[in-house]
């Protein structure tokens, strides 16, 4: 996937190379959930075998979430 995302960044003539799937990964997961999306979908769209993976990995963002809206 690596290897596809830099065919595409050299077509669009980006070059820094720092940005990787694994960042996109990491960014794509909370945007879904800051826009309202479940757990269940991001799950889908990342391609997690397993709910328990997004949670581990997103749930604890969601929990910050909800804290620092209780603080407001």
């Amino acid at each position: 996937m690596n290897r596809l995302w830099q065919v595409f960044e050299s077509q669009i003539g980006y070059k820094n190379g720092r940005v990787t799937v694994k960042i996109l990964r990491k960014t794509a997961g909370p945007l879904f959930l800051n826009k309202g999306y479940t757990l269940e979908v991001v799950q889908q769209v990342l391609g997690h075998c397993s709910i328990s993976t997004t949670e581990r990995h997103y749930g604890k963002n969601r929990e910050m979430d909800r804290a620092g809206v209780r603080f407001v």
